[in-house]
């Protein structure tokens, strides 16, 4: 079973600019996340865990 884990970096983000797994630089800020997470398999793992452990807070899921 997998345990969904949330690293400090993502505790940590505050820059919109940056990944909030890895902290690369996003070249197109928040438009390129979808991006990077198809081009980079840990942030993408990482993204998922985070929206499973924040998701139970969304009550009408998300929206794009």
């Amino acid at each position: 079973m997998h345990t969904p884990h949330i690293s400090y970096l993502t505790h940590a983000w505050t820059d919109p600019s940056r990944c909030p797994f890895c902290l690369s630089t996003l070249d197109d800020g928040v438009d390129a996340f979808p991006t990077h997470l198809s081009q980079s398999p840990n942030c993408s793992v990482e993204f998922g865990d985070w929206e499973e452990v924040v998701g139970e807070f969304v009550g009408d899921g998300w929206a794009a």
